[in-house]
């Protein structure tokens, strides 16, 4: 293996690096905190609100993959996806006037939306259009999620509680220890274990 180095030659116009991942059509993309970028050969193209991105600054983390095409991009002011030509905001997959709500992107294919003004947390999968995420209390914010790799599992992280829905149906888990700083990132491993990150 051999390390190569990208900067401001390559078209990488910003530094500050908040998030980064592959999507299924192998293009490598970067956040920052101003502009995202994607590796085209030996160069970056930059993303920016001009392109249709609500801001150009990335969420830490806030990069996934679609299971198929494009990618999830979580910015300061709301969530859009990739479809391989342009951003879709929520509205243009069927949720209208919540551009600008709180998102969070999963490592397998979705994203989750939370409307705050009607205590309503809303799934999509692959850019399909959002459906009513149903069982999963509101109780406080939710900070992370992830699922597993079939889609039989969806784990949700409200502040420091663990939600896992398997087939439908939801359950609180208990942690085996008592965290003093919320969930920050969650992960399922091949085998199924639940990785938990906080802030500690």
């Amino acid at each position: 293996w051999g390390f190569r180095h990208f900067g401001t030659e390559e078209g990488l116009t910003n530094l500050s690096t908040t998030a980064m991942a592959q999507d299924p059509e192998g293009f490598l993309w970067v956040g920052t905190e101003d502009g995202l970028f994607r590796l085209e050969g030996n160069h970056f193209h930059h993303f920016s609100e001009e392109d249709g991105l609500p801001t150009s600054r990335i969420e830490s983390g806030g990069l996934a993959p679609g299971l198929r095409h494009g990618l999830w991009v979580v910015t300061s002011r709301g969530l859009v996806f990739w479809d391989g030509r342009r951003f879709l905001h929520p509205a243009s997959l069927g949720l209208k006037g919540l551009d600008a709500k709180t998102g969070v992107a999963l490592p397998q294919g979705g994203a989750v939306l939370s409307d705050h003004d009607h205590q309503t947390r809303y799934l999509s999968l692959d850019g399909e259009p959002f459906q009513p995420l149903t069982g999963l209390p509101w109780g406080d914010g939710l900070t992370a999620a992830t699922g597993s790799a079939d889609g039989r599992t969806l784990v949700c992280a409200l502040t420091r509680d663990l939600w896992v829905r398997r087939d439908g149906v939801w359950a609180h888990r208990d942690l085996a220890w008592e965290l003093a700083e919320d969930i920050q990132a969650l992960w399922i491993d091949g085998s199924g274990c639940i990785w938990i990150r906080s802030a500690e």
